[in-house]
């Protein structure tokens, strides 16, 4: 499978600093900062950050401002993140921010200014007008990260974004679940002191960011991002990816917001505690037409249980979910993830896209 999609599909975002918290401790103008700058809409949330009356915290407001209020930088963030790698990390920066503003949309800039910084580093001999392709870029960051003593993603995309993940160290174990009446066991690689966590944690001043990932071999968690005995690491984050983890097998070409609603019905199959705090952040962050396969897939599954617990196309209220016992919808959730299974299979694996708007 194409790394780019691979990448598309498997982020896990979470709260960095107040994940025990409830969705409804956050004002309606919070919710809807968040969802802007995690869909990369930062002139949007611009707009929210500089209306009157906007009940967003003032540090936050100033620390936006600061970030993208101008044509540059002026927060921190760069000196924050001093490491070898820096220069390299400068590129994808100044890329992040042209893309949130809807420039370099496909990222050739990004590209060409790669070319030319491993060129530099490497005397690779290239023309200065050629560009090196996706899987030889992927190849050269690899290469520059690693020569410098940390492991990182590569080249490949969240989303619609370009990222770059860099950490320092990482120790591999092995996980026995039960996942859906299946027994288990993927390679758990636990990763800790980065670098960077990517156009997320930029574009949400840190509060939200990658927890973790799945790739055919193993799955990838940012450590410190959880408890490992809480429901938040054994559901939203070892079964959601412990169902991509199983669906690279089943169905190699499914994409990104497939994978995606596959795993959010797991979560929500499995949750107790954490189960109205997901469904809450799901509305909060849904929105069919969108490109990131977790902000799609997000409406996609509160549709499909909206119509079937409420006869409705979508629930947008969450005291109303609230209103529901969490074991009719683990139950629901469960019955749409079997149905969504068996019509994967009578397709093929070959299929790659099912849900419709």
């Amino acid at each position: 499978m194409n790394k780019i999609i691979i990448m598309a599909a498997l982020t896990l975002l979470l709260h960095q600093t107040d994940n025990s918290l409830s969705q409804e401790t956050e004002s309606a103008d919070s919710r809807k900062f968040y969802s802007y700058t995690l869909d990369g809409n930062i002139p949007e949330a611009l707009k929210l950050v500089a209306s009157d009356g906007s009940s967003l915290k003032q540090d936050i407001k100033d620390e936006f401002m600061k970030r993208f209020g101008d044509d540059n930088d002026q927060s921190e963030f760069f000196l924050q993140k001093n490491s070898p790698v820096s220069d390299l990390l400068l590129i994808y920066r100044d890329y992040w921010r042209s893309a949130f503003f809807g420039r370099d949309a496909d990222g050739s800039d990004l590209m060409l200014k790669l070319t030319r910084f491993f060129n530099t580093k490497y005397a690779a001999g290239l023309r200065i007008d050629s560009t090196l392709n996706s899987d030889e870029l992927d190849a050269f960051v690899k290469k520059y990260v690693n020569e410098n003593g940390m492991h990182t993603t590569g080249f490949g995309m969240t989303g619609k974004f370009y990222d770059l993940l860099i950490w320092k160290n990482q120790s591999d174990t092995t996980y026995h679940f039960s996942l859906n009446g299946r027994d288990i066991s993927p390679k758990v690689v636990f990763m800790t002191d980065f670098v960077t966590l990517g156009w997320e944690e930029y574009a949400t001043l840190g509060k939200y960011y990658p927890g973790g990932w799945a790739t055919k071999e193993a799955i990838f968690c940012v450590k410190d991002a959880y408890d490992l005995e809480s429901e938040n690491f054994i559901v939203s984050y070892l079964a959601h990816e412990g169902q991509h983890f199983e669906d690279y097998k089943l169905f190699p070409e499914l994409s990104s917001t497939d994978l995606e609603y596959r795993a959010k019905l797991v979560e929500l199959a499995m949750a107790d505690k954490t189960l109205y705090r997901t469904i809450s952040f799901f509305i909060s962050n849904a929105d069919s037409s969108s490109t990131n396969p977790h902000t799609a897939a997000n409406y996609f599954v509160i549709r499909d249980l909206s119509r079937a617990l409420f006869r409705k196309d979508f629930e947008a209220d969450a005291g109303q979910w609230e209103g529901v016992p969490a074991y009719i919808i683990n139950k629901e959730s469960g019955l749409l993830l079997e149905s969504n299974t068996g019509e994967l299979l009578r397709i093929g694996k070959e299929v790659k896209n099912y849900i419709r708007p």
